[in-house]
C-alpha cells in the first residue's frame, strides 16, 4: 500500500486519463482520452474569498426640493418608482433636496449611479461602513 495520493483523476470505466473540459449550458464535460466516457458536473462558479461591500448613492438635483421633471427622471431608473405615477413619486420625495439609497451592490450602485449622471443629477457613492443591517 502507498501513502502517496493520485493527483490526476481517471476514468472510472478504462483507467485512463481524461481529456480538456468544456463547459455548456451550466455542465461541466470532461472526456475520457481512451474510451469516450465522458464525466459531467455542475458547474459552480468561484465566489469572492471576502465579502464584497455595499454602497450608499446619494442624488442631489439643482433646486432645494425636487421637481415634477426630476421625479420623472427619477420614475426612468429608480426600482421602486417604476410603477408609480410621476405625481406620486414627486409626492414622496416631498421637499427632499437629495435621495438615498443604501446597501447596493457595487453592480447595482454603477447602474443607478451611471442613470443619474446620464440624466443630470450630481452624484455621489460612497462604501458601508455599518454592518448590513440584520431582518
Amino acid at each position: 500500500m502507498t501513502n502517496e495520493y493520485e493527483t490526476e483523476l481517471r476514468c472510472p470505466r478504462c483507467g485512463g486519463a481524461f481529456g480538456d473540459s468544456t463547459v455548456e449550458r451550466g455542465i461541466v464535460s470532461t472526456p475520457c482520452r481512451e474510451c469516450g466516457y465522458v464525466m459531467q458536473a455542475i458547474y459552480c462558479a468561484p465566489l469572492p474569498l471576502e465579502p464584497q461591500p455595499f454602497w450608499r448613492l446619494c442624488m442631489k438635483w439643482r433646486g432645494s426640493s425636487a421637481t415634477v421633471k426630476d421625479a420623472a427622471l427619477l420614475r426612468q431608473f429608480i426600482p421602486d418608482f417604476k410603477d408609480l405615477p410621476i405625481s406620486q413619486v414627486h409626492q414622496r420625495l416631498g421637499g427632499c433636496s437629495e435621495l438615498k439609497l443604501r446597501w447596493l451592490p457595487k453592480r447595482v450602485m454603477r447602474e443607478l449611479r451611471d442613470a443619474a449622471e446620464a440624466r443630470g443629477f450630481q452624484v455621489e457613492a460612497e462604501p458601508e461602513e455599518e454592518e448590513l443591517p440584520s431582518a
